[in-house]
């Protein structure tokens, strides 16, 4: 997608954000790819979700598949302590993600003019993540930002061999709200060239129900499954480009 045609700062199914009539998209152009291999299985082209991979080249198809398979092990660790963290079995979330949606994204922030060294400017709207969880690569220009419970924005600094871990929508309605989706956004430095990020956006099989699994309190959200909750999310950030 070009610069622009993903709008992240809108209202989302967790938090409520303050929409800001002059915002115009996110200052970022991207790439992504899913699972490889889809048009192999037996339901494919009954979901508008799953679709093949376009490659611009082996070697860059062959790069990519091979950190998608090693960011699929960090997740198995991932999945495993959240199941421990809410008391239940290690292996709870293996069948709901035999057949994952998800993404690996390459973005880039194009560098910013202005007169001013120390203007800045939006790179990512305040949002949060859509899915399960995102496991994040981001260079060291930083940029990133997160809210704190007490309302400020606190700057998450890239530390070398890392990787950000933030909790998405899908594990919030799951835990009932136990493990909060984290509200983050971008700001771009005039005098910081170009940015780079990996983001890998981890969902569950299409269909899976997504409703609290804290049985002891009143539900908070509403039950939905993985897809819908995505497809809402998508046509939210993506209105401008769909109309």
């Amino acid at each position: 997608f070009r610069v622009g045609e993903e709008d992240l700062n809108a209202k989302d199914s967790t938090r409520e954000l303050e929409e800001d009539d002059n915002y115009f998209g996110d200052y970022k152009e991207g790439f992504d790819c899913g699972r490889d291999g889809v048009n192999q299985e037996p339901d494919f082209g009954t979901h508008p979700l799953i679709d093949v991979n376009q490659w611009p080249s082996e070697e860059f198809q062959k790069g990519m598949l091979e950190y998608q398979e090693k960011l699929l092990r960090v997740m198995q660790i991932l999945l495993k302590s959240f199941a421990m963290g809410l008391g239940l079995p290690q292996d709870y979330f293996e069948p709901l993600t035999t057949r994952p949606m998800l993404t690996l994204r390459l973005l880039h922030y194009p560098p910013i003019e202005m007169e001013n060294d120390d203007s800045t400017m939006m790179g990512a709207g305040a949002h949060t993540d859509y899915g399960l969880c995102t496991v994040l690569h981001q260079d060291d220009v930083g940029g990133l930002e997160v809210l704190r419970k007490d309302g400020h924005w606190m700057s998450v600094p890239p530390i070398p061999n890392s990787f950000v871990i933030n909790i998405g929508d899908m594990m919030s309605r799951w835990t009932n709200g136990a493990y909060a989706s984290t509200l983050h956004r971008v700001i771009l430095h005039s005098s910081s060239g170009d940015r780079y990020s990996m983001p890998f956006f981890f969902n569950p099989n299409v269909g899976t129900p997504i409703e609290s699994l804290v049985k002891d309190e009143e539900a908070k959200f509403a039950p939905t499954t993985s897809d819908e909750l995505l497809l809402q999310r998508y046509e939210q950030s993506f209105t401008h480009v769909t109309k």
